[in-house]
């Protein structure tokens, strides 16, 4: 996908994101550092990638990883471990044709200003749950997206239009109920397999902090 990736303008009004964007810069006053260490430093499980000529330009590789906690009111913690995609080439990419992603990991797309567009599943593979965050860490929304590969009679080579299009189509499904800070990317149904699946957004908050290095 652009994996969960915000949508060019261009292709959809609502002007969706990429599961990757924006700068470094640190965010004023949140609480939610943007720390990180090396996936090899605690063990991440290396993902796998699609076989695709669609593919054969991204970068492959994890990305920094940081430990991330959910906390509700009607369960344990949840402590794990997530990428992080804090600049406009990461969110870009995102989990774009990984297949699949494994249970217990995602990916954090951090931003510097509030947002209200969603995000697209262009060149993805695998279904994903993304939960839209506000400042302070808490679930605006959540949204289950579904793969978006090429389909027949979708072009060629580079001649992604008629894909591209039906994948911005498709993504007015997934654009959150109200503004967003930052997102987290993760399995389609690992989170309802924790027991969090039918709570309301704003019962569920998303901490980060900086790994022991």
């Amino acid at each position: 996908m652009m994996s969960a990736t915000l949508i060019p303008a261009s292709l959809l009004a609502i002007g969706a994101v990429s599961a990757c964007s924006s700068g470094s810069t640190s965010i004023p006053d949140s609480p939610l550092p943007r720390a990180i260490a090396t996936p090899d430093a605690i063990d991440y499980p290396r993902p796998s990638f699609v076989a695709s000529p669609d593919c054969e330009n991204l970068v492959f590789g994890v990305l920094p990883v940081t430990e991330l906690t959910i906390s509700s009111g009607v369960a344990e913690d949840i402590t794990l471990h997530v990428e992080v995609a804090n600049d406009a080439s990461e969110r870009s990419q995102g989990l774009m044709c990984r297949d699949p992603v494994p249970p217990g990991t995602g990916m954090l797309f951090t931003y510097d200003t509030d947002r209200s567009n969603g995000y697209w599943m262009f060149n993805t593979y695998a279904p994903i749950d993304i939960l839209y965050l506000d400042q302070s860490g808490h679930v605006v929304d959540t949204v289950t997206m579904s793969p978006c590969p090429r389909g027949p009679g979708e072009g060629s080579g580079s001649d992604f239009d008629q894909w591209q299009a039906r994948c911005a189509a498709e993504a007015s499904d997934y654009v959150p109920a109200g503004p967003w800070r930052n997102t987290l990317e993760l399995p389609a149904g690992w989170l309802a397999a924790q027991g969090l699946g039918g709570l309301s957004g704003r019962d569920i908050t998303i901490i980060w902090n900086t790994p022991p290095s």
